[in-house]
């Protein structure tokens, strides 16, 4: 009897953990969804996500191949958020089955979103957005994936020091990158597809750096995260820097082009005839996916 007892148990135990499909196939629903999230390169500057922080949180589409087809037709495997701690990436249970399934992933998370292929993004927050794919596909056979995170948007870092025989103080007091005539390369606001990190621009406007400093011989660098700007068609940008009181600028030239994930960095010396990007060499000048590239020297004027 007591054996009859112990192999009735187990049964009812297997039961809870199994389902019964309309064929009167059991089928196990136990497996659920782990990921491991990584950003793709190291970054520094504070306008990019560099590690991951207790309390981050992505949100997860699981789907059918593609971004519009919630796996199994269940719109609970849609913005799902996951949340970081030391113990790693936590959600509620996401159950996977023997269909296969492509992950999708956004960072910062959106309880709002409705429609993934249109995130909205405000530059005016300085926030780095990010997207990535799972590496494999996610089944009860593997349940395990890795998404490497990609960012969506591009930066401008201006590096910035005075040479030693500058008559002034060298108070910074602001950064402007304007817009030009009637082309509108630089904008404030887009939409990103989750999917591919790609952006639609809505909202064309100036960009205002957070900058304030007296400068000195050692460099300090201000930057500012910007949509992508496609290669200009003429000199359709501006960067006005207003030191000692009065405004310096430089027109970047056609063809300047900021691309997603790139940091465009400029250097800045400031000298007795003004201020000179890129030093006597032209080395400072580069456009870096977190690697430089030589590009040559840049002089600013001054604001009449």
């Amino acid at each position: 009897m007591k054996k009859m007892f112990l192999f009735a148990a187990c049964l009812a135990v297997l039961a809870c953990s199994c389902s019964e499909n309309e064929e009167g196939t059991v089928k196990d629903v136990r497996g659920s969804l782990k990921i491991n999230a990584n950003i793709g390169a190291p970054a520094v500057s504070r306008a990019e996500k560099t590690a991951w922080e207790a309390g981050d949180k992505l949100g997860l589409y699981v789907c059918n191949g593609t971004l519009g087809t919630p796996y199994n037709q269940n719109a609970v495997y849609t913005n799902t958020p996951f949340t970081y701690s030391a113990a790693g990436w936590t959600s509620e249970e996401i159950l996977l089955d023997e269909n296969e399934a492509t992950v999708f992933a956004y960072y910062p998370y959106d309880a709002t979103l409705t429609t993934p292929s249109a995130l909205p993004v405000d530059i005016t927050t300085q926030t780095d957005h990010l997207y990535g794919q799972g590496d494999t596909k996610a089944s009860i056979l593997n349940r395990n994936v890795n998404i490497t995170m990609k960012h969506a948007l591009s930066q401008v870092v201006f590096r910035m020091k005075k040479t030693e025989g500058y008559r002034q103080e060298g108070v910074l007091t602001g950064i402007t990158l304007k817009n030009v005539g009637s082309a509108t390369p630089l904008y404030t606001r887009a939409t990103m597809d989750i999917s591919t990190g790609s952006l639609t621009k809505t909202t064309a406007g100036n960009v205002e750096f957070s900058a304030g400093a007296t400068l000195t011989d050692k460099a300090v660098s201000f930057s500012s995260i910007v949509v992508p700007v496609d290669a200009t068609a003429g000199k359709d940008m501006q960067a006005v820097f207003t030191i000692d009181g009065k405004q310096l600028q430089f027109t970047f030239p056609a063809g300047t082009k900021w691309e997603r994930s790139y940091r465009n960095i400029y250097d800045i010396v400031l000298g007795n005839n003004g201020l000179v990007i890129g030093g006597a060499d032209g080395s400072g000048v580069t456009i870096e996916p977190w690697t430089d590239d030589v590009k040559g020297e840049i002089q600013l004027v001054p604001v009449i």
